[in-house]
């Protein structure tokens, strides 16, 4: 795993070796977790949230956390 990184509450981190996913982060409050909400990267330099494990709220995604 690499270095944790702390945004407005919200730890983001990464996994090595996830197989064949695209680029991601998970983003979770509290001790990082296999399920944890993944967003995706794009190649656009946008993002994707693929997965919600974390139950980030919409409010909290508008805003920019995810």
């Amino acid at each position: 795993m690499g270095e944790d990184v702390t945004v407005s509450g919200y730890t983001v981190y990464f996994w090595s070796n996830e197989n064949n996913e695209p680029i991601h982060v998970h983003v979770t409050k509290g001790k990082p977790t296999p399920n944890a909400t993944k967003i995706w990267l794009t190649k656009s330099g946008g993002c994707i949230v693929a997965s919600n494990g974390s139950k980030i709220s919409n409010k909290n995604q508008r805003l920019g956390i995810t």
